[in-house]
């Protein structure tokens, strides 16, 4: 027969079994707890039984974690704790708080109190002489019923937010303006700062030193006869001396310098051209300016600039050298020393006239300067070089030309007689003097017939050698063989001629044989 089972599915005997069959049943009965109660045996003082697994009866001892907290002691803020059994903590600030809207407020180190709640509408303020730092007070919101605006500023109301706001101004409505620094904006709605005002303010004050600098003898230009109008010594030159007036060339090799016509700038009547008549020559062409010029220029910026043009073959290119000396404005004995230029413009091309330019600044010790244009390398033979327009000006920009004068030629030719003087005859037998005398018989003084004063005592004279003298027309002549000055001042120059077969004592008029016979006396640095 079949034995019942327990919950934990062990066969126990029963009531009816066989004594002989107790044993049997109970051995089966017996081994199953034994097995089922494995997991109970070990474990060591203190462990406890713990379920390993879902299954009935399936344990182990594991050691209880009993922790290492032996005390909870209540901080700020919190109260109760304890050293034993269920210790209980309770938050001190939530307890503080009495009523709705009630709010917890320091009053000093590691302490707090509750600050009950103020009425309707109060706000909270900071408040030393309050116990908790706070105080709930009336807020102040003012009686305004309304914002009114008038043109420029915009925007108002009565009610609510209010924005204002304020319109841009116009040539036709005030309003807001914005600063600038700038002094060349054209702008309305600008309005120049204090930089702007100095900025401009500086800029009017070097002009007006620019404008007076200008305003001396030689005007803007610096440079006399820069159009090249006035050639009181002739057209044509081949040999190293000045050309026209002011313009001191230097040949070099075989180099004739001429008055150009044709081939000029615009708006000009001459240029000054150089040719090359055999190979490795070339030509040089400077002005010398004296000190009642340059030293009001000490430490300015100048800008010299002309009109140049490259005739066809022209190696290399031209250029502006500036010399200065702080010991002499005159070119006999001028050992000058280069000024660098701090900046060029232009490129000299063949066929066809450029402004070049250069500026630099002349040094505080000057007092003699010149400014040439030179080739920057040897030329064959037949090669040209045209120039015209040349200025010197302060500032460091090129500006339009202008002649020193800047009036008229008349005027340019008075400056250009501060240097040299020259009479030429338009006729043959033209009287080229004032009325004179016979000292002796081989010596004749006449005075020269000065167009303006000289700006020094002249040092030259240089003349024609078909000039003669005449008593009071040219049926009785007497040849010149020489001619000197006498005792010459900056006003006033007599002239001492050599001749023979004068009656002393008796007048005589200085007469040029021939068309383009001349005299002249020269003052030139």
């Amino acid at each position: 027969m079949t034995n019942p089972t327990s919950n934990f599915g062990w066969q126990m005997p029963t009531a009816t079994d066989l004594v002989t069959d107790l044993p049997a049943d109970f051995e089966v009965f017996g081994q199953a707890v034994d097995t089922d109660f494995v997991d109970l045996l070990g474990g060591t003082t203190g462990q406890i039984l713990s379920k390993a697994s879902a299954t009935d009866l399936d344990f182990t001892w594991i050691t209880n974690d009993v922790g290492d907290i032996t005390a909870v002691t209540a901080g700020i803020g919190i109260s109760g704790g304890g050293t034993s059994g269920a210790v209980t903590v309770t938050n001190s600030m939530a307890t503080a708080i009495d009523a709705k809207g009630d709010l917890i407020a320091g009053t000093g180190a590691d302490t707090f109190a509750r600050l009950p709640i103020g009425t309707n509408g109060q706000i909270l303020s900071a408040d030393s002489a309050a116990a908790t730092g706070l105080t709930w007070i009336t807020n102040d919101i003012g009686d305004i019923t309304a914002v009114n605006v008038t043109a420029p500023v915009t925007g108002g109301g009565a009610s609510g937010a209010v924005t204002i706001g304020v319109s841009a101004a116009s040539t036709s409505a005030s309003g807001v303006v914005q600063l600038s620094d700038s002094i060349s904006t054209t702008s309305s709605v600008l309005a120049g700062t204090s930089t702007a005002v100095k900025t401009a303010y500086d800029k009017g004050a070097t002009a007006s030193a620019e404008n007076a600098l200008n305003n001396l003898y030689a005007g803007k230009n610096k440079l006399i006869n820069g159009d090249m109008s006035i050639w009181q010594r002739g057209t044509s030159f081949t040999a190293t001396g000045y050309t026209a007036d002011r313009y001191y060339c230097t040949v070099s090799g075989t180099t004739t310098f001429a008055q150009e016509t044709t081939v000029i700038p615009s708006n000009s009547r001459y240029a000054l051209k150089w040719t090359t008549g055999a190979a490795s020559s070339y030509g040089q062409v400077r002005q010398f300016i004296e000190r009642g010029t340059v030293i009001p220029l000490q430490g300015k910026t100048m800008t010299v600039s002309a009109m140049v043009r490259l005739g066809t073959g022209f190696s290399g290119t031209l250029q502006f050298e500036s010399y200065y000396s702080t010991t002499t404005d005159t070119n006999s004995g001028f050992s000058g020393t280069a000024i660098v230029f701090s900046s060029t413009t232009g490129t000299p091309v063949v066929g066809s006239y450029v402004q070049i330019s250069a500026t630099f600044v002349v040094p505080a010790t000057a007092i003699g300067l010149y400014v040439g244009i030179v080739p920057t390398s040897v030329q064959a033979s037949g090669i040209i070089a045209y120039m015209g327009n040349i200025q010197l000006e302060v500032g460091s920009t090129a500006t339009a030309f202008q002649t020193a004068s800047d009036i008229n030629n008349g005027t340019e030719l008075t400056l250009c007689q501060r240097y040299y003087q020259r009479i030429t005859a338009d006729d043959t037998f033209d009287i080229i003097s004032h009325l004179g005398t016979a000292a002796t018989t081989t010596k004749v003084i006449v005075p020269f017939a000065m167009g303006n004063n000289f700006r020094v005592t002249p040092t030259t004279v240089d003349y024609s050698v078909s000039l003669s003298i005449s008593p009071d027309d040219v049926a009785t002549t007497i040849a010149v063989s020489s001619a000197t000055m006498i005792k010459p001042t900056a006003t006033c120059v007599n002239i001492s001629l050599v001749v023979t077969g004068a009656t002393a004592f008796r007048p005589y008029y200085l007469y040029a044989d021939a068309i383009g016979g001349y005299i002249g006396v020269g003052a030139e640095l």
